[in-house]
């Protein structure tokens, strides 16, 4: 949505465009347009380790107890718990379809108890 409002706000109508009333609505809930750039850059940050992560061992399963980066090991804790709430529809620590997409992008595993488990069976 934060995007489609931009799109509008720099008159770029060739990308997807939200309407008056959706902008209404979305203000009627307290929608916050501009998200804090520190959150999105420790975000970005974050990933930017995964990614390294993913090259350097194949995998995004950063171990929880890993004592190389204990705080990447807590972050993809973190955006596992953020999607299965995001999933059931609890809106308290969310995560936007963008994170995903580009946690998805990495082959990221939302699940890895059963992988854990696999590769122990």
């Amino acid at each position: 949505q934060r995007t489609k409002y931009k799109n509008k706000q720099v008159g770029n109508m060739h990308a997807g465009i939200i309407t008056q009333d959706q902008i209404d609505a979305l203000n009627g809930l307290g929608f916050r347009w501009h998200i804090n750039r520190t959150f999105t850059s420790a975000w970005e940050k974050r990933f930017d380790e995964l990614r390294q992560y993913r090259t350097d061992h194949g995998n995004c399963n950063v171990p929880r107890n890993w004592a190389e980066n204990p705080q990447l090991a807590t972050w993809v804790t973190t955006q596992r718990t953020k999607y299965k709430n995001e999933q059931v529809g609890n809106m308290h620590g969310r995560i936007t379809q963008d994170q995903i997409d580009a946690l998805n992008g990495l082959g990221f595993r939302w699940g890895v108890s059963t992988s854990a488990w696999e590769k122990r069976f």
